[in-house]
């Protein structure tokens, strides 16, 4: 039996679009311009800046792998490749008057017990990560908007299955 996961997160960006693509090809750049959050840096699988994001590039962070399916400047979709889920994540991105909006969505099939497990560690960082990389983003680009976010902490769920990574 499977269980649906479905996050979908969405930012205004006040950039024009080619701007708004230099900052999505740079989120595994591993440059000042990766919105990636510092915090999940030590997560990844493979070395920042490998390739990019050009399609068939593989990559991963924590327990994830991925490949990218395509990137062509409007959606950068990326498939699953995690034992126990199907389905991908990606980008959108889509210019509304003089703003970009850039939209983050993951949507994947589990098995119950990986779904159990999302739930309880990994759903809360999941959203947490998003929202901080999007937040980056939005203060590379040099919108105004930047300085209304949060600083981002890990949420609980994230810091125990980091702790529990480091022991395993």
């Amino acid at each position: 039996m499977e269980r649906p996961i479905r996050h979908v997160h969405e930012r205004r960006f006040a950039a024009p679009l080619a701007e708004v693509i230099a900052a999505v090809d740079a989120l595994w750049s591993g440059t000042s311009g990766d919105a990636l959050p510092r915090a999940l840096r030590g997560w990844r699988k493979n070395p920042a800046g490998l390739r990019g994001l050009a399609v068939g590039t593989r990559f991963g962070h924590g327990p994830f792998s991925f490949e990218v399916e395509q990137w062509d400047g409007e959606t950068l979709r990326a498939r699953i490749e995690t034992t126990g889920f199907r389905g991908h994540h990606g980008f959108k991105l889509r210019c509304e008057g003089s703003e970009v909006v850039v939209s983050h969505d993951l949507d994947a099939h589990v098995t119950l017990v990986r779904w159990l497990f999302w739930q309880l560690f990994l759903a809360s960082g999941h959203d947490w990560a998003v929202a901080s990389m999007l937040d980056r983003m939005r203060g590379l680009l040099g919108d105004e908007r930047a300085s209304m976010s949060a600083p981002h902490v890990p949420p609980f769920g994230m810091r125990a299955f980091a702790a529990m990574r480091r022991f395993m």
